[in-house]
This record gives structure tokens, sequence and C-alpha cells, in this order.
């Protein structure tokens, strides 16, 4: 599997759950997404993937449990080796522990993931993320929700400490603009994968395509933009993809 994907993809679910709720004088608290990449057994598709999740509500309706949000982001460009991204976001890493735990006892859920596991071959992963920018508005008005995101590793003589500067440069620059008062703006960082993985995440919130393009243009037209780049640039080698996503779980949230 794409080895950028794979690890990204242990972002996105929070990033549309904060994204959609979040107001800028309070940035929310780190949450924990238990994320999986898959890729459609042969045969299988979208229409299977939701009836599984229809199995799933059904027999979690039945074992008294309440499900925590869960999203399905589809690729929209970047190249990835994968079909779809399942993301369940959890409040913190105790409500993760607790929730595994409810359904690994709960008789009615045990063949959850093997009705999952029919439609698709999937690979899990757990990721803190903390918000870094919020223009103050809803993210996404209508969904589903579009999203940049980038994975990024250091470059030589930069290091962890570097990215507080960039990263009030990003406020700064994008509570400037008034395109980016409905964004988002998230960090992540890992809590299980290898050891080679990127060392930060960086994703955005947005409504639909063209406000991610507009948005963009806007950004890298300005001043103030164009040394934001520089900046970024000279501390971080990324790689990025964009996608579309739709939540398919409502939970208690």
């Amino acid at each position: 599997m794409n080895r950028f994907l794979t690890r990204l993809v242990a972002l996105l679910a929070t990033t549309l759950v904060l994204g959609q709720a979040a107001l800028a004088e309070e940035a929310p608290p780190p949450g924990v997404l238990e994320s999986f990449a898959c890729n459609y057994r042969e045969g299988q598709d979208s229409d299977n993937l939701m009836a599984a999740r229809d199995y799933l509500v059904r027999q979690a309706e039945r074992a008294g449990i309440t499900l925590e949000p869960a999203f399905v982001w589809h690729t929209f460009k970047g190249n990835p080796d994968l079909d779809f991204l399942w993301l369940n976001v959890h409040e913190n890493l105790e409500a993760f522990g607790r929730s595994n735990d409810r359904a690994a006892i709960a008789e009615e859920m045990s063949t959850v993931m093997e009705r999952f596991g029919a439609v698709a071959d999937c690979e899990s992963n757990l990721s803190y993320v903390r918000q870094v920018f919020n223009g103050g508005q809803p993210a996404v008005g209508t969904p589903p929700s579009f999203i940049n995101a980038f994975a990024c590793r250091f470059k030589d003589g930069a290091r962890a400490e570097d990215l507080s500067d960039l990263e009030d440069n990003l406020r700064g620059t994008m509570g400037s603009l008034e395109t980016h008062r409905a964004f988002q703006l998230y960090a992540s960082e890992r809590i299980t994968g290898v050891a080679d993985a990127p060392d930060v995440f960086y994703f955005g919130v947005h409504d639909d395509a063209t406000a991610w393009s507009s948005r963009t243009a806007s950004l890298f037209s300005s001043p103030a933009g164009a040394q934001l780049s520089r900046h970024f640039n000279s501390i971080l080698d990324c790689s990025n993809a964009l996608f579309i996503g739709e939540q398919v779980v409502q939970g208690a949230n």
C-alpha cells in the first residue's frame, strides 16, 4: 500500500468532525482517530461497504453500544493505491480503549469485523490530532467535504521546534485573508505505525473543490502567502493529496 497514504489515513476523519464544529475562540482538544486504509475485495464496492455499515449500526443497537462518529473518504487526486479510508473518531485515547473493550465483550459485535473483512482488506492505525488554524466559521456547509493533506519530513537542519514559528506564520497569514474565514487546518502525530513515518501531517478542510481552489489561489497570490510558502518549504519536504469524504455513522456527537 502507498506509504504516504497508509500514514495519512490516520488523520482525516478528525478533520471533518472538528472542522465542522470548531470556533475560532476555542481550539478543540486533541482527539484520537482509529483509521482503516482499505482496498475492496474482488466483486465488492461501495454498496457492499454501506451494507456492512448498516450491519454495524444494527448490531451496535442490539448490544446497547453508542458508536463513535465514522467517515469514509475517497481519493480525488494523488494517485494512491487504496480504494477508501474508513475513520472512527474518539474523544481521547481512553475513549478509544473503552470503545474497543465494549465491542470485544459484546456477542452482538463478534461478527462485525468479519462482515467488513468480506468487503475489503484494510490496514489500521491510531493517531493524535491538533488544530493549527480556525477561521471562525464552519468549514463544511454542505457535505461531502474536500480535504487537502500533506505528509511531511523535516529538511536537513530543521527541527520540531521550528514548527512553532511556522505555525504562527500560518495563523497570521491565513487569518488576514477573507477567503480563510471558513477554513480549518490541523496537524497530526501518530500513535501507531512504522519508525520511518513522516514527521508531521497537515491537512485542511474545505466545503468543496471550488472553495479549495479559490482559497489556494488567494493565499499564494498574496505577498504574505508567497513568504509563507518559502518559510514552509525551507523547513519541510512534503507529499500531498486531495480527498472527498462523508460521514457514514452519526455517533453520539
